[in-house]
């Protein structure tokens, strides 16, 4: 599988971004936030969380085997990814370095954000988008009149 940036209007591809084994997403849930510059998103597959940006496709980092397990919450910046880290629950992580900046910022909220569905994320063009399960659910910007 290989991630990729889509144009929603167009559907014309964009950028094509790292590549997945399928054996890696087959059963696993998909967690993806995007960066409010639209620049930078990470997408927790299978074998764990990548990093990368949207514009060129270029990987910027991607879990190890022998890491915490990372499921991306919010990418409020290009600098900064909220995630959970395994026993480190609710943390702040460098987005270039993967180095961790706080941990245990809330106890035990994970599971209830990620319980139902992703978050809903915006994109620069103002659509937003929810990943629940195999869905995914666009929404248009409001258009003022």
């Amino acid at each position: 599988m290989v991630l990729t940036v889509v144009d929603l209007r167009t559907g014309r591809l964009l950028a094509e971004g790292p590549k997945a084994e399928y054996g890696e997403t087959l059963n696993a849930r998909v967690a993806s936030v995007l960066a409010s510059d639209g620049g930078t998103v990470v997408t927790q597959l299978g074998g764990g969380a990548v990093a990368w940006n949207t514009e060129t496709g270029a990987e910027l980092w991607r879990q190890a085997a022998d890491e915490q397990s990372i499921t991306p919450l919010a990418l409020p910046t290009a600098d900064v990814l909220y995630a959970s880290a395994d026993d480190l629950g609710l943390t702040a992580l460098d987005m270039g370095t993967k180095k961790v900046l706080a941990s245990r910022l809330v106890p035990d909220i994970t599971s209830e954000l990620t319980a139902d569905g992703d978050v809903l994320q915006l994109t620069t063009g103002g659509y937003g988008v929810l990943a629940s399960g195999y869905d995914l659910f666009v929404f248009a910007p409001e258009t003022k009149q």
